[in-house]
């Protein structure tokens, strides 16, 4: 292997890191919620985590299976803004 190859082969392959790492930064954040589903209604399902802590996901779109009642379920999310509203800033 020439030097000249290898100075390439390294240069694609730092090429390739980069985007990959640029790729990575701008993908949104995944999360996820796990309890027990108390409620569905419509797409709405509503997961308990413990007595303090219960969301209702809008299920609208999802790729999961049919959930009922009772089940333990990981919910994996992300957040999406539905409107922003702005104001002047203060002068």
């Amino acid at each position: 292997m020439t030097k000249r190859m290898a100075v390439a082969i390294v240069g694609v392959v730092a090429l390739v890191l980069v985007v990959a790492g640029v790729a990575h930064a701008t993908a949104p954040h995944q999360y996820q919620f796990t309890g027990a589903v108390t409620a569905v209604d419509g797409t709405n399902v509503t997961v308990q985590k413990n007595a303090k802590e219960t969301w209702i996901f809008s299920a609208e779109g999802s790729s999961g299976g049919i959930v009922k009642k009772g089940d333990a379920v990981t919910v994996y999310y992300h957040m999406v803004v539905d409107k922003i509203e702005t104001k002047a800033a203060k002068k």
